[in-house]
C-alpha cells in the first residue's frame, strides 16, 4: 500500500536521485510543542549533554524519543525509502545556541560510520525553524552518487562532529541547497550526500532531533558489537543487539547499555 501512494513514489524518485528531500510535514505545532517541552524539562532538571554525549542513541535515555522514533508518519516515509523491515541505528539532537559559533563542516556520513551498505536515511526532525539565518543544513545533491571523498579530521571547539571530519576535496559547492525547515517539519538525507550548517546567526536557538534508519539487512564492520531497534517489520538477520525501551527520563537501566555500545562507537565516531 506505502509503495503504490503516490506521494510517496515521488518522495522516493527525489530522493534517490538528489540523495535528499525536503520538507516534509510531520508533527502539528501541538505535537511538536510538547516535544520541545519535554526537551526543556529534562535539560532544566539533570542534563547539559543533550548536544555532546547523549546526541549518541539518545532514544535509549528518553521515552519521548523512543516515542518519535516510531512515530508511523516518519516511518511510512522510511519504508518507501529502504523498505519494509526497519531498524533505528542511532538517533541524537544537533543544537545550536542563538548567535553562536557552532557549525557542522562538509563531510558524509558514509566515510566513517562502518556500515556495511549504504542504504541509510537520516531523517531530521525540526523542533524549531531551522533556515539560513540559524544555520540550516546545507546538501550537495547527487553527491551521494560520487565516491566517497577525502576528509581530513579538523578538531574545533565549534564544530558538532565528533572529530571535526571535513572534506577537503569538495565539489560542485556552487549547487549548494538550503533544507529549510518549518517547526514540526523533516527532511530526510541519504548516508553519502555531502552536507554540513553554518553558524546561527539568529537570536533563537536551532534545535534539530537527527533519527538514522537502516534496512535489517546492514550490519556493522567496525570493532564487536553494536545494536538497534526494530521499528517495523521483522529483522530475520540479527546482526545487531536488540536495544531496550526506556521506561523513564535518565533511565538507569537503558543508559548503561548505551553506555556499552558507545565504547563500540568510538572506534569510528572518535577514532581515526
Amino acid at each position: 500500500m506505502l509503495k503504490n501512494n503516490p506521494q510517496n513514489i515521488e518522495i522516493k524518485k527525489n530522493y534517490d536521485r538528489e540523495g535528499y528531500f525536503s520538507p516534509l510535514n510531520i508533527f502539528s505545532e501541538d505535537e511538536i510543542d510538547h516535544y520541545i517541552n519535554e526537551l526543556n524539562h529534562i535539560e532544566t532538571f539533570g542534563s547539559d549533554n543533550i548536544n555532546s554525549e547523549l546526541r549518541y542513541k539518545a532514544h535509549l535515555v528518553f521515552p519521548f524519543l523512543a516515542q518519535i522514533v516510531r512515530n508511523p508518519k516518519i516511518l511510512d516515509v522510511i519504508e518507501t525509502i529502504l523498505g519494509p523491515n526497519l531498524l533505528v541505528w542511532g538517533s541524537g539532537f544537533f543544537i545550536k545556541e542563538p548567535e553562536s559559533k557552532t557549525f557542522v563542516s562538509w563531510h558524509q556520513d558514509s566515510n566513517y560510520w562502518g556500515l556495511s551498505h549504504n542504504d541509510v536515511t537520516t531523517a531530521w526532525v525540526a523542533f524549531s525553524k531551522s533556515n539560513i539565518e540559524s544555520g540550516c543544513m546545507k546538501v550537495i545533491p547527487g553527491s551521494h552518487k560520487l565516491e566517497i571523498m577525502i576528509h581530513n579530521d579538523k578538531p574545533n571547539e565549534n564544530n558538532l562532529l565528533s572529530r571535526g571530519q571535513t572534506i577537503i576535496n569538495l565539489k560542485h559547492t556552487d549547487q549548494t541547497r538550503n533544507l529549510i525547515l518549518k517547526k514540526g517539519q523533516m527532511s530526510l538525507h541519504h548516508i553519502g550526500i555531502a552536507h554540513s550548517s553554518d553558524p546561527n546567526t539568529s537570536n533563537y536557538r536551532r534545535t534539530g532531533f537527527a533519527i538514522r534508519y537502516i534496512p535489517t539487512y546492514i550490519r556493522q564492520t567496525i570493532g564487536d558489537i553494536d545494536s538497534a531497534t526494530l521499528v517495523r517489520g521483522s529483522d530475520k538477520y540479527n546482526h545487531f543487539l536488540n536495544e531496550p525501551i526506556p521506561s523513564k527520563n535518565f533511565d538507569q537501566e537503558t543508559n548503561n547499555f548505551r553506555m556499552k555500545m558507545w565504547e563500540n562507537a568510538k572506534n569510528y565516531f572518535l577514532k581515526k
